[in-house]
């Protein structure tokens, strides 16, 4: 008997048999692979006696291919009904703390948008009341100049005074805690389809693809050329 890998697939605390995979049996279909790789590499059909040589190629590719997953089908399906097992188990954990964390951090986004929703009202607040007392003293300089009987020069303060604009930095109110980040995600919702630019529309291939199965040569879609294929298959 040859050198085997023990595998051993674990659901729970169920056990399972122990599987193998013969190390000598794989290394043989890897040498096949390998030759017949090389084996298709070099063919150049050229001749009618090079297709059947390729047509039987091709047979025993087919049959390499299915021998290959019959090797590894009793080992792929142990760890598959195990891996299910197993991720059912962690689902049934993981989902309902999904759910919580999606909710608290919902919850925690909406906090610091409604603070910074504050800040900005307090923001413009500030910038109001720096702006106006900005143009109260702009006014009482004009009126001065206004009556020392510098008309240009008042003027020439009101409109610089109309042009400037109070810089106010309000800190943000929302907390930063260590080890957490903030996303902003952006959503969308079509309220009118016929108003969406074209540019936006997505070409549905599944339908152009099932009248081309259809209509074949004789497909006639506006902007699209159809073309085909011919590929040549085995039956073991």
């Amino acid at each position: 008997m040859g050198a085997a890998i023990e595998l051993k697939p674990m659901t729970g605390n169920e056990k399972k048999p122990v599987l193998t995979i013969n190390i000598e049996q794989r290394e043989a279909l890897s040498t096949q692979v390998i030759r017949q790789t090389v084996a298709v590499d070099t063919l150049k059909i050229t001749c009618d006696e090079d297709y059947e040589i390729a047509a039987e190629l091709l047979k025993d590719l087919k049959r390499l291919d299915k021998e290959i997953a019959e090797f590894f089908k009793p080992v792929v399906k142990a760890w598959h009904e195990g891996h299910k097992d197993v991720k059912a188990q962690e689902n049934t954990l993981r989902d309902p703390l999904v759910k919580i964390l999606d909710r608290l951090g919902k919850s925690m986004g909406k906090y610091q948008a409604d603070l910074e929703q504050q800040r900005k009202i307090e923001r413009e607040m500030v910038l109001a009341q720096q702006k106006a007392e900005m143009d109260a003293s702009a006014l009482e300089i004009a009126q001065g100049l206004e009556e020392s009987g510098d008309s240009a020069g008042a003027q020439a303060v009101i409109e610089q005074a109309a042009k400037m604009q109070p810089e106010v930095n309000v800190e943000s109110f929302a907390p930063h805690v260590r080890g957490t980040a903030k996303r902003t995600t952006w959503l969308f919702e079509i309220v009118n389809p016929e108003l969406v630019p074209d540019k936006y529309w997505v070409i549905n291939e599944q339908m152009i693809q099932a009248e081309v199965n259809a209509c074949k040569e004789n497909t006639n879609i506006p902007g699209v050329r159809v073309t085909s294929e011919t590929k040549v298959s085995a039956r073991v």
